[in-house]
């Protein structure tokens, strides 16, 4: 069991720019999935290309895997589309729970 969680724990540790992995998988996968009109295997097939995704190139930057010089522009691309994405995914998240609608 020790395996597993120091697993579990690097997964929930990853982050890009300060963002947790975990955080910006469920706002991509919920925008993504209301865009394209989503909805069960589908939908879990998207999270999980999108967790493996993330968590490969969040454990690659954080492990030294990719070059310097090469992670600033796969910065660059990734939060210019997942701080749009996930903005607009908790939008419609919080709408739907709350008072705020469309």
């Amino acid at each position: 069991m020790g395996e597993f969680s120091d697993f579990t724990n690097v997964v929930a540790n990853l982050s890009l720019g300060g963002v947790g992995i975990l955080v910006l998988i469920f706002g991509v996968t919920e925008v993504l999935k209301r865009l394209f009109n989503l909805d069960g295997k589908k939908v879990e097939i998207l999270a999980v290309c999108l967790g493996f995704l993330f968590t490969a190139v969040a454990y690659g930057n954080s492990s030294g895997l990719i070059p310097e010089e090469v992670m600033v522009y796969i910065n660059w691309i990734f939060y210019s589309i997942a701080g749009a994405v996930a903005a607009m995914g908790y939008y419609k998240f919080v709408s739907e729970r709350t008072s705020v609608k469309n």
